[in-house]
């Protein structure tokens, strides 16, 4: 979490997943805990399974093993219709775990593609070789920092929280997350197209590229407004 800017997000999840859970007091109010011994089981095949993972020494699929292991303890110890009840909040903490790094060349290229087309259709000449796209104003590579994972996974996070708070339905809440997937990647594709426009409007690239880290910082903060109040157009509660 520390040692990625993707990933600084994280540290926010546990908050969240409280606050979701503080949301839901009243459901559980007045409800006794009554262990389930079902979870046993799946802990002991979640062991299992983290063990093959680490024969494997595959990171990842290990730290959300560990997280299944947690949901396993939470419906062992509270029960089956408590752990129903705060289902939301508990199954948020899979966002704990820092994924998503297979993504980046496939973005990469979407954005690459994305602003040569843009480009053409702005009618600027542009030759381009995979994420290296070259202007009359300079050079440009969409590089893995500029391939939006970073926001991608932020706003999929924030789109979860969202969609659960302000909608009841099934739908809405698929519907909003599927936004939130959506909508980064392809502002991610405007924004790249948007400093290489702008490159060639002022003639150069590195006053351009001097400054783009504020500039994505600012467009993708428009972007989740403009992502809030959509969601908020058709809330059903």
């Amino acid at each position: 979490w520390i040692g990625s800017a993707t990933y600084n997000h994280c540290f926010l999840i546990i908050p969240i997943a409280l606050y979701m859970i503080w949301q839901r007091r009243a459901d559980v109010a007045f409800l006794a805990p009554k262990p389930d011994l079902r979870g046993l089981a799946l802990i002991v095949l979640f062991s299992f399974a983290w063990l093959g993972a680490s024969v494997f020494d595959v990171l990842e699929a290990r730290q959300f093993i560990i997280v299944s292991m947690m949901q396993g303890v939470l419906f062992c110890v509270l029960g089956s219709t408590i752990y129903r009840r705060l289902l939301a909040p508990f199954l948020y903490l899979y966002f704990l775990v820092p994924s998503g790094e297979f993504l980046v060349p496939s973005l990469q290229d979407f954005t690459a593609r994305f602003s040569v087309l843009g480009l053409q259709l702005l009618g600027i000449p542009v030759f381009s070789d995979g994420v290296f796209i070259e202007v009359p104003a300079g050079q440009f590579e969409v590089a893995e920092a500029c391939a939006g994972l970073r926001f991608l996974m932020a706003a999929i996070a924030f789109g979860v929280f969202y969609a659960t708070d302000i909608y009841r339905g099934c739908r809405r809440r698929l519907a909003f997350i599927t936004l939130s997937i959506v909508v980064p990647i392809i502002a991610n594709g405007f924004r790249a197209l948007g400093l290489i426009a702008a490159a060639q409007a002022f003639g150069s690239a590195a006053a351009i590229e001097a400054d783009h880290v504020t500039y994505g910082w600012v467009f993708f903060s428009l972007v989740l407004v403009a992502l809030i109040f959509i969601g908020r157009s058709f809330s059903d509660r």
